[in-house]
């Protein structure tokens, strides 16, 4: 009894074991939330829903000059703990990552209803808030190894997106487009022109109930008008 037992509970036992590697794997390569959305079927070229959502640019300045004078393997663990501080930092106020482009992170809150963007735009802020803190204290341990601190911005942005595959028939990519996302990628360039961490839009600002600091009108590439632009206060 004991052996059929067994052999009627092993192909369930085997099928829930390659869920959960199955789950794993997608998570650990897309995220949890686009990882849930390949399991459940979204696999096909042009599948994709319109979503409200607060999107996150960052990365870290002077990266080209770092490459020239940093050898591989030092350039590679400066990375990644860098990128581990930005991963927590998201993953702590409801943040995911959506994809890393070279020392960039390009992440995203979900705002399915209006009424939450409040809230979303502050989880925003504290991560962005974690995450210069956690980065100060890592540079203080840099500093007494002799070693350059680590500079970054990060550009907020708020609006909706298209949320899903696009690619090849061949090769997907599971992301988000739309004007909102061209315009947090514009606001993370401003950073390093403002000499400022964080750069929000307006539009972050007004569904915002974390008090922000203007530091006035600004042209983004691509942008035919001057937009005001916001930061953390002093």
């Amino acid at each position: 009894f004991r052996s059929r037992l067994i052999d009627h509970l092993a192909p369930i036992a085997e099928s829930h074991i390659n869920r959960q590697v199955s789950t794993t794997l997608l998570s650990t390569y897309l995220g949890r939330k686009v990882g849930e959305q390949i399991l459940g079927g979204q696999i096909k070229r042009g599948d994709g829903t319109e979503i409200s959502a607060v999107l996150w640019f960052s990365d870290l300045r002077d990266f080209t000059g770092m490459n020239e004078r940093m050898a591989a393997g030092e350039l590679i663990e400066l990375l990644n703990n860098y990128l581990q501080l930005v991963g927590d930092a998201l993953a702590a106020h409801g943040g995911e990552i959506l994809k890393f482009i070279g020392d960039g992170v390009m992440a995203y809150f979900p705002a399915e209803d209006a009424l939450f963007l409040p809230m979303v735009t502050g989880n925003a802020i504290a991560a962005a808030r974690q995450l210069i803190s956690d980065v100060e204290v890592a540079n203080e341990a840099r500093a007494a190894g002799g070693l350059d601190p680590v500079r970054f911005g990060i550009g907020l942005h708020v609006g909706p997106v298209m949320f899903g595959n696009i690619g090849t028939q061949d090769r997907l990519d599971f992301t988000v487009i739309g004007p909102a996302v061209n315009r947090a990628a514009r606001l993370e360039s401003l950073t390093k022109e403002l000499g400022v961490p964080v750069a929000a839009s307006a539009e972050f600002n007004a569904a915002c109930q974390v008090p922000l600091k203007s530091v006035g009108l600004h042209r983004l590439r691509g942008v035919p008008e001057p937009v005001e632009v916001f930061t953390l206060p002093a």
